[in-house]
């Protein structure tokens, strides 16, 4: 992985803490991430994620009976 300064703002694909001018940043996919971040997994294509909690399924809102 290529690390560089971030030369813009934004946010951290990883943790969505804000990256800062002159950050050490890389890329992970598509998603620019600090050098300091836990890598993150890219889910499967089988993997459902609830539309209203973001987690994936099986979640607490499928306890719930609600509809999605």
């Amino acid at each position: 992985m290529t690390e560089f300064l971030a030369r813009w703002g934004g946010l951290c694909g990883s943790c969505y803490d804000h990256i800062e001018l002159g950050d050490l940043v890389h890329y992970v996919n598509d998603d620019l991430v600090h050098v300091d971040c836990e890598p993150y997994e890219v889910p499967d294509e089988k993997t459902v994620v609830c539309t209203t909690c973001w987690i994936q399924k099986p979640c607490e809102c499928d306890d719930t009976g609600r509809d999605e």
